[in-house]
């Protein structure tokens, strides 16, 4: 992960890049190749885009957005291609902790509805 300016920022991944086997099966884990980017055109929104590869699927584009109307609230939209899939969400952060609640559409599976709770420690800074 790169940040590029205060603004933008770029990463990139690859996910079992030696196709590892499931014995005894003899399947292999899925090769995942993902790049990605995020904007930020104000304090309160960023965009987000990605395009992700798997070794035996087709390429699919992500993107999403969030809003932050108050200091501890975010509102989340997002989508894919290949399949097909939407996603909206809110989360909330307060005191290290944040609750995410989201729900998901795919045009085969339907709605899922997903939760989040985490922790962040407070992070060392050395001087």
């Amino acid at each position: 992960m790169a940040k590029i300016s205060e603004k933008w920022s770029v990463g990139v991944s690859v996910m079992n890049i030696g196709r590892q086997r499931i014995n005894p099966t003899n399947d292999r884990f899925a090769t995942v190749m993902r790049g990605g980017c995020q904007y930020k055109p104000s304090k309160k929104v960023s965009i987000f885009a990605e395009v992700e590869k798997q070794i035996i699927t087709k390429i699919s584009f992500k993107g999403a957005v969030e809003y932050q109307p108050v200091q501890s609230l975010f509102i989340r939209f997002g989508a894919q291609s290949a399949p097909m899939e939407f996603a909206l969400g809110i989360g909330y952060k307060v005191a290290g902790f944040s609750i995410d609640l989201g729900s998901k559409y795919h045009q085969t599976l339907g709605w899922s509805p997903n939760f989040g709770l985490n922790y962040q420690f407070k992070e060392h800074v050395e001087k």
